[in-house]
């Protein structure tokens, strides 16, 4: 009996010491095979925290640029100079629109001529009244984004808010004609009449453009080709 008492003993405490062994293996396993997943939630939290601290310092960064206040150069009528305190005084790039206005009021004055010509040929070219729509169409958009640059100026209203109707008019007269096939030649003679028609009434406003630009001491432009 008390050798089998021993014996029982012995296996008693080998099990125990092989239940903890097993359960010690077992339970480090488990950490193992949870601790990339661990290390994820980590990593996933920590990029979480600093997305939103990124966020948190652009806008204070937008607010802090907009309480500072930005100064616009301005061109002050009679002296071609930077300055402010003058009611004619003109921002730098409404000056640059309004001049660049006035160089492409001039090339459009050009299309009427061609458009003129292309309807008193002998034969008419509807491939050409096409191109010369689609260059009037291309002038009308840079003449919208002039007369807006224009129009941020308050002496600039009138003449910009003018141009950028008469601007518009020009873009939807070319859209329509251009919207026949090639081959229909009479659909490409009205739409050239009507372009010709409506860049009739660009004098009185190119006029008004000029004056304003005087107002100003602005230099009058030569004629070329405005930048986009």
């Amino acid at each position: 009996m008390g050798v089998r008492a021993g014996r029982a003993a012995m296996f008693v405490t080998i099990g125990l010491i092989v239940g903890v062994a097993f359960g010690g293996g077992l339970a480090a396993t488990l950490s193992a095979i949870r601790q990339p997943d661990h290390d994820s939630q980590i990593a996933r939290a920590a990029a979480a925290a600093a997305l939103a601290g990124a966020a948190q310092a652009q806008a204070q960064a937008k607010a802090a640029a907009s309480a500072i206040p930005h100064a616009t150069p301005a061109i002050t009528a009679g002296s071609g100079s930077s300055g402010t305190g003058s009611s004619a005084a003109i921002p730098a790039n409404s000056a640059s629109a309004l001049t660049q206005a006035l160089i492409l009021n001039a090339r459009l004055s050009d299309a009427t001529s061609a458009l003129r010509a292309a309807l008193a040929a002998p034969k008419f070219d509807a491939q050409e009244v096409s191109q010369l729509l689609r260059e009037a169409s291309a002038n009308s958009v840079i003449g919208l984004q002039l007369a807006e640059s224009l129009n941020a100026w308050s002496g600039g209203t009138a003449v910009g808010g003018r141009m950028a109707t008469f601007y518009s008019a020009i873009q939807a007269t070319a859209a329509e004609g251009l919207g026949a096939s090639i081959r229909n030649d009479r659909a490409y003679r009205r739409a050239a009449m009507a372009m010709v028609a409506l860049l009739a009434g660009l004098g009185p406003i190119d006029d008004e453009a000029q004056r304003l630009a005087a107002t100003a001491g602005m230099n009058l432009p030569a004629t070329g080709s405005p930048a986009p």
